[in-house]
């Protein structure tokens, strides 16, 4: 509300300027900040603005091993428990980890794509039209609940105090009305707090903006000047106006609040949670034709979305295996090989260290 019209600062001010962020803040107590998403790391160009949030680590769709995807398209959530587990385990500090998944997103479709639902549903006449799409979105949900019990289970057997948030940013694109609805808004979403650990139950309504700061509070911390505001001053007259003009200065001001000078810089954000690293890079002549070579690039680490690079230059790329990638794009002379881990957009999220193959 407090941006301009269609403005959200992703796409804005938070491309070229650092801003106080829960990763900062905790970063001071000793944790790690690591984001997780199961879709394409340039999406909202978070491969550049979470380095302005304060992550120290990204792991995006594109250094994923055998991921599912539903039939449009989407990554299927259960990817994401590995790569949670797998992020705690990798660190020696405290670990504050931002997930988003995507496995219930439309646009849904009119028609049956569902070989076997494991659920089927019943509207009410006047929603008739809309039986397809509803029934794909409550499949993909009954998915996401599976994702979520082995989630929580992974969880709690897990030897460290972990605390789980959930939300869900919006409701699905179904045509959905206020007088469909429970609760009467089209605003409103349910969050959830899950812990290892005995914390009390509490029901309590409150903004997305305040969840954070409420869930820092219920575990004794405070740190940063957001947080603190946040958890001190929700219940003044002036809180929202003094909110904004925090906001304004920390982002568009003189940062008057830090005395004049920010003292948050860009983390070198590393792409990925395990090693992507080029060994060896060799010529061979082709099993089908022997009067064609192919270039065999072996390696550790590789995904789908690994692409080999000769001189520079991307090639039509062949994925063998997690340790082998080929190509049957051979120059003539000595060349050097790379392997980028690359979205579906073309942009380059990471490179190796370059291989000489005379």
């Amino acid at each position: 509300d407090f941006f301009g019209p269609g403005e959200y600062p992703y796409k804005t001010i938070l491309k070229s300027r650092t801003c106080e962020s829960i990763d900062y803040n905790l970063r001071k107590l000793g944790f790690a900040a690591s984001a997780v998403h199961n879709n394409d790391g340039t999406f909202y160009e978070r491969n550049k603005v979470f380095s302005n949030l304060g992550f120290e680590r990204f792991d995006s769709l594109e250094y994923m091993r055998k991921v599912e995807f539903t039939p449009l398209d989407w990554a299927k959530d259960s990817i994401l428990i590995g790569e949670i587990m797998d992020i705690m385990k990798a660190t020696e500090e405290k670990d504050y980890i931002y997930a988003i998944s995507v496995q219930g997103h439309g646009a849904y479709p009119n028609e049956p794509v569902l070989s076997v639902p494991a659920i089927d549903i019943r509207l009410p006449e006047e929603l008739s039209e809309k039986y397809y799409p509803f029934l794909y979105y409550v499949n993909q949900l009954h998915e996401m609940d599976e994702f979520i019990r082995e989630l929580t289970l992974s969880l709690a057997a897990y030897p460290e105090d972990v605390v789980l948030v959930m939300y869900g940013d919006h409701l699905p694109g179904l045509g959905l009305t206020e007088g469909m609805l429970k609760n009467g808004s089209l605003y409103e979403t349910e969050y959830v707090i899950w812990s290892n650990f005995k914390l009390e139950k509490v029901n309590q309504d409150m903004e997305a903006y305040q969840l954070p700061a409420y869930v820092l509070g219920r575990l004794g911390i405070e740190e940063g000047l957001l947080t603190k505001y946040h958890q001190t001053e929700k219940e003044e007259e002036e809180y929202l106006e003094h909110m904004q003009v925090l906001i304004y200065d920390m982002l568009y001001g003189d940062m008057e609040v830090y005395g004049g000078e920010n003292p948050y810089q860009p983390t070198e954000l590393v792409m990925g949670i395990r090693p992507i690293t080029l060994l060896d890079a060799f010529v061979r002549k082709s099993v089908a034709r022997e009067e064609d070579s192919v270039v065999y690039v072996q390696g550790e680490g590789f995904t789908e979305w690994s692409i080999i690079a000769i001189d520079g230059k991307q090639v039509k790329t062949i994925f063998l295996s997690e340790n082998l990638l080929a190509t049957t794009e051979v120059p003539k002379g000595a060349f050097y090989v790379t392997v980028r881990q690359q979205g579906n957009d073309g942009a380059a999220l990471s490179e190796t260290a370059p291989v000489y193959v005379e």
